[in-house]
């Protein structure tokens, strides 16, 4: 889309937020202010960039009322609404609504707006709060080039497969634990490469590189790696390799 284009879709949301806020920004004004957001502030969308933005804007100025204005505001993110509103109503609502759950969208009831309403009334210092949320089951919307699986802020709820006895029958090395695999090491060297393999992989799929660009000669730092990834990289290995291995990560 051209700038002009993206300036003219997000105008009426920041525009008509901004002004409502200006109308009641005093303490007392109103009792409660709620506003039907979307998901797609906070997760985005392919094609609709302006729409997130927009969507963004207003949970962010309802923090800010909160926060530092002490006032009342509420913004509800809505997932896809089954029945009524917009992708109920579009001429192309049917095609809208499947492109949203192929993007890993969970589709909601108007029961589920209504009562996130009366939450929202009865809590109106809460400024944000999303209803529906995404889909964690298996689909294409977690391929590495899908609108959830190229997302790393959604690495911890991605889904994975469990393994089966039939999986290590198939692929003896892949169901094999790690713990097992140190185990089976004949040196120490060994070992530590069982373990680098193991990061490497790790490092592979939340960063959606392939494995091979995994450069553990390089500092976690120069691999992307903060605090957040470490914590995953220091449980996999502690659930993986039955061990406490704190300095794994500013060792190798």
């Amino acid at each position: 889309m051209t700038l002009e284009d993206w300036k003219y879709t997000i105008e009426s949301k920041v525009a008509g937020t901004w002004n409502l806020h200006n109308q009641f920004n005093l303490q007392g004004d109103l009792d409660f202010f709620v506003l039907f957001s979307s998901i797609n502030g906070v997760l985005g969308y392919a094609s609709q960039a302006a729409y997130s933005a927009a969507g963004a804007y207003e949970d962010a100025l309802y923090h800010w009322r909160v926060n530092h204005c002490n006032l009342p505001a509420v913004s509800i993110d809505l997932s896809v609404v089954n029945a009524v509103g917009y992708v109920a109503e579009a001429g192309a609502s049917e095609s809208l609504r499947r492109s949203l759950l192929k993007a890993g969208r969970r589709a909601i009831e108007e029961d589920h707006v209504l009562a996130a309403l009366e939450s929202a009334i009865l809590s109106p210092f809460d400024p944000q709060f999303i209803v529906g949320g995404i889909n964690t089951g298996p689909g294409e919307h977690w391929n590495i080039d899908g609108d959830l699986g190229r997302d790393m802020r959604l690495l911890p709820v991605k889904y994975r497969p469990p393994v089966t006895g039939s999986d290590q029958d198939q692929d003896e090395g892949a169901g094999e634990s790690l713990a097992s695999r140190i185990s089976a090491c004949a040196s120490k060297a060994d070992a530590v490469r069982v373990v680098e393999v193991a990061i490497a992989e790790m490092l592979a799929d939340m960063f959606l590189v392939p494995v091979e660009d995994v450069d553990l000669s390089q500092s976690p730092s120069q691999q992307g790696v903060d605090s957040l990834v470490a914590v995953e990289v220091r449980k996999m290995l502690f659930t993986q390799a039955g061990a406490e291995l704190s300095c794994a990560l500013s060792c190798i």
